[in-house]
């Protein structure tokens, strides 16, 4: 969970007003690499293509749920597999009328082995996009043009093509010939806001899309997203009224509930997401064994952890045990599944199993984000 901080002037009405300037943060790192949707999985790059980027599905902050985004109608065939979608009469913010090939070219270069992008592998489920990511064949052939109008994507299974296509990374891209670097620096997108400067390691500036497709918006005139991974930095410009809003993270949770005019302009705001750990199979003593292979070391890590502690001191409170894989609010959730307890008896007992009585060396890397860095692995090393 994190928190929003929002500086509200004495008039508390909500009335829509046009125009100005809102000044962000990018939170997540100490710099945004790229603002092409299918180069990237960070959350820092995704933060500021979701202003500028638009896909055929999107979410609706409104009613918590995936909707038709650039996509005006979609049917969907008997057997659950194919999707038709007739896209609106929309510009992209240069001009250009988006068509069909337009969204061809975005899956086909996203599944294009020369480009590497860490996002080809969810075109897996399409028919060919394995295909296309293998080098076997040009372009998907699951996905099809219809006329300049309508689309048609087809999934190897029955799927819930919702759920697929969401992210910001499917975002649709004008068909041109330019550098895989021109998409990362110079974006042209279907979303609310355009590029207008970027000034490396410190801001991004967005202004308002004028080919916007949906009528009156946005709002503002411009959107200022400054670098601040710094947790003392955001909070600092903010209370020197540089920010219009900041992000708190459970580190910060105390000191929000000991100021009451803080807290009455905040608002909690639920991630979904899991946090876990992942683990290298292949990581190899001096001696040639692997640890970590062995299922028995890793059950042991996992009964060595106390989770309830560590919800309660590192996350205030504001997290939820492990019950497998899925967040609470993620739909498939299954509240009773398996979950591990705090049990170092177990977890000595099956590291003796595995010949690991005494340990062995292991070094953990991270970055220094608070909710995914070593600040928030350090809690966890007592195992």
């Amino acid at each position: 969970m994190i928190l929003l901080w929002f500086v509200l002037s004495a008039d508390t009405s909500f009335a829509i007003r046009k125009g100005g300037t809102f000044h962000f943060i990018a939170p997540y790192g100490i710099c945004i690499d790229t603002l092409d949707p299918g180069a990237t999985t960070n959350d820092k790059d995704l933060s500021v293509i979701m202003n500028i980027h638009r896909g055929l599905y999107g979410w609706d902050a409104e009613k918590n749920e995936v909707r038709l985004e650039i996509a005006e109608s979609v049917k969907v065939s008997d057997d659950g597999r194919t999707y038709t979608f007739t896209l609106r009469d929309v510009k992209f913010s240069n001009g250009k009328q988006m068509t069909a090939d337009d969204v061809l070219f975005t899956y086909n270069r996203m599944a294009d082995p020369a480009n590497g992008f860490p996002t080809s592998y969810w075109l897996e489920s399409i028919v060919g996009g394995k295909d296309v990511i293998e080098g076997k064949a040009k372009t998907i052939s699951g996905v099809k043009k219809i006329d300049s109008k309508t689309v048609s994507i087809t999934f190897k299974n029955a799927v819930d093509a919702s759920y697929k296509l969401w992210r910001s990374n499917f975002s649709i891209q004008p068909e041109t010939t330019e550098p895989k670097e021109h998409y990362s620096q110079n974006p042209v997108g279907l979303g609310p806001f355009m590029l207008e400067k970027w000034v490396k390691g410190s801001k991004l500036i967005l202004k308002r899309n004028p080919y916007y497709y949906r009528p009156g918006k946005p709002y503002l005139d411009e959107l200022v997203i400054f670098i601040m991974p710094d947790s003392a930095t955001r909070d600092m410009a903010f209370e020197a009224d540089e920010l219009d809003a900041n992000i708190l993270f459970s580190s910060q949770y105390a000191k929000l509930q000991k100021n009451p005019e803080l807290k009455k302009y905040s608002m909690e705001v639920p991630e979904m997401f899991t946090r876990g750990i992942r683990y290298n199979p292949n990581l190899t003593l001096a001696d040639g064994r692997k640890p970590l292979a062995d299922k028995r070391v890793r059950q042991a890590i996992n009964y060595s952890i106390n989770y309830d502690a560590y919800i309660k001191k590192y996350s205030k409170n504001k997290a939820y045990p492990c019950v497998g894989f899925l967040a609470p609010s993620t739909p498939g959730f299954n509240p009773d599944g398996f979950r591990y307890e705090y049990n170092p008896t177990k977890a000595k007992q099956l590291m003796r199993e595995a010949g690991y009585e005494d340990g062995f060396p292991l070094t953990i890397e991270g970055g220094d984000t608070e909710f995914a860095g070593t600040p928030a692995v350090t809690p966890l090393l007592p195992f």
